[in-house]
């Protein structure tokens, strides 16, 4: 409860106990000091409690509610940011049409957004990431759901250009001539599109090769992320 608020409660058990409005700021000046309620704030909430209010709280202002952070505009603003994540909070202002305010309220409150030299990132994984997981996992599986597991199978996409990395490889077996299961195929996916929301520096998926049981084939996959 702000500082007001317990001041506004306060008034309230002053006038529930008979007590006057001037003894009522009295006591208000003694308790808070410096940031007690004025003179006329005091004695304007003790008459109205007098009156019967109950509520501390402020009465909602007339006039229309703001429509400028409604659903449509959090929706023309974050396409807008998929489409482009260095567009500053000017030209978000300009191409939407609402105040910079406005602008500022979606990024932070409703697209959970920072500034960060002059490009919007995210404070945490929010809808920029989760778009990229849709997207890297739909091309993955248009690429790779009707391919033949064989020794001819090979390709590299490289995603980002990062200086510094750290390496990982994660191993999977499966059958010769057959196939990816559905299994497996869910896990390639999902890997991929994890690592591509987390920074990924490049991602190459090495051919199959036999190792050792001839009904086996090794399938690797190398990522490379750059440091946390």
């Amino acid at each position: 409860m702000s500082e007001i608020m317990e001041q506004r409660s306060a008034i309230k058990f002053c006038v529930r106990n008979g007590i006057s409005a001037a003894e009522t700021l009295r006591m208000c000046q003694k308790a808070y000091g410096d940031g007690a309620l004025s003179q006329a704030r005091v004695f304007a909430w003790h008459r109205m409690f007098k009156e019967g209010r109950e509520s501390v709280q402020d009465e909602p202002r007339a006039g229309r509610p703001s429509t400028s952070t409604d659903v449509i505009h959090v929706q023309k603003i974050r396409d807008l940011v998929l489409a482009s994540r260095r567009l500053t909070v000017r030209d978000l202002t300009d191409l939407v049409g609402i105040s910079e305010g406005s602008v500022k309220t979606i990024l932070s409150d409703h697209l959970g957004l920072r500034k960060v030299k002059a490009r919007l990132v995210p404070k945490s994984l929010n809808f920029l990431e989760k778009q990229r997981r849709v997207d890297v996992s739909e091309t993955m599986l248009s690429d790779y759901q009707n391919r033949m597991v064989d020794t001819k199978f090979y390709r590299t996409s490289l995603f980002h250009n990062f200086r510094h990395f750290k390496k990982r490889q994660i191993t999977f077996y499966v059958l010769t001539n057959r196939r990816l299961s559905q299994t497996l195929m869910t896990i390639l996916t999902c890997t991929l599109a994890h690592s591509v929301t987390d920074r990924i520096a490049n991602f190459k998926i090495n051919s199959v090769v036999p190792i050792g049981n001839p009904g086996k084939f090794k399938f690797e996959i190398i990522d490379t992320f750059c440091p946390q």
